[in-house]
């Protein structure tokens, strides 16, 4: 029996990119591990999904040619053909269609996959770009998070893992670290440990009173008019920096005037909260530097 260990990294499109061992035997993966060393957020454990993974790579159900359909659609129904037959089919039809309707008639429906060069907006962009196929913005889930962040923060960007244990406050908004985002919980412990002030926003309370702070349990719905409570308490006590906002905000105003009308009292009603735990947390989160927003 051969067995043979080599370091990788992972393919899935996750900010982690995770530092992997994999352990081949006989010719196959038996084990997929995280790497002890070479990657910090790593620190040698993975998700579960990555762990087993080579049930995929395995699993009987995986396409690794290309097939044909023989029935009706929907009846399953698939044969075996070569690559060469494929990519011919493929290319008579491609040209059938822009000869006959033009090269936008063909709508390039994908997604990004694992982010890689091989399939995101690379080889594929080029490709679709010489038949003159029409452009799908995608992914349907990415592409109005990253028009909704540049809108709002300017860039992309989150804040590093290791700067969180340098934050006074730090509040997760909507967010399960420990489901997905697993690399960051030792980050957020560190930053406990070194006197961090963390809060939760959620409505289920996925920490123990050792992890946090504070629990705000938003009801379903409700986080707008608990936001706009705390911009409402900010304004009254004169906790919101002008000049930052003069410098650095575009039309901030109307935000400003729609939190005029929510009182601490009447967003926690709405948010199902009492007044007094909206209010720890917006006293808190104004008076801590620096202070840390992640959201989920």
């Amino acid at each position: 029996m051969s067995e043979q260990r080599f370091n990788t990294t992972c393919t899935m499109d996750c900010p982690d990119t995770c530092a992997l061992e994999i352990t081949v035997r006989d010719g196959k993966i038996s084990r997929i591990a995280g790497a002890e060393n070479g990657h910090p957020n790593t620190n040698g454990f993975i998700c579960t999904k990555v762990s087993r993974f080579a049930r995929r790579v395995y699993h009987r159900d995986r396409v690794l040619h290309p097939l044909c359909r023989t029935g009706a659609k929907g009846d399953g129904k698939f044969e075996r053909i070569s690559w060469e037959t494929a990519i011919a089919e493929i290319a008579e039809r491609f040209s059938a269609i822009r000869e006959k309707w033009g090269g936008e008639a063909i709508l390039p429906y994908h997604y990004g996959g694992s982010n890689g060069l091989l399939g995101d907006e690379l080889l594929d962009h080029y490709f679709f770009a010489k038949i003159g196929a029409s452009r799908c913005v995608k992914t349907l889930c990415a592409a109005p998070t990253t028009a909704i962040a540049m809108e709002m923060y300017g860039k992309m960007p989150g804040v590093a893992f290791d700067d969180f244990p340098k934050a006074s406050f730090i509040l997760l908004w909507g967010v399960n670290p420990k489901v997905s985002h697993i690399h960051l919980m030792p980050y957020l412990r560190q930053a406990r440990k070194n006197g961090a002030f963390i809060a939760s926003v959620d409505p289920r309370n996925n920490f123990s009173d050792s992890e946090i702070d504070l629990h705000i349990p938003v009801l379903p719905g409700a986080d707008l008019p608990l936001a706009l409570g705390i911009i409402h308490f900010w304004q009254k006590n004169n906790l919101l920096d002008a000049d930052f906002i003069n410098k650095n905000a575009v039309n901030a105003q109307p935000l400003l005037d729609a939190a005029a009308e929510w009182s601490p009292e009447k967003a926690a009603k709405t948010a199902g909260i009492s007044p007094e735990k909206l209010q720890l947390l917006a006293q808190t989160y104004a008076e801590s530097t620096p202070a840390l927003l992640r959201c989920g």
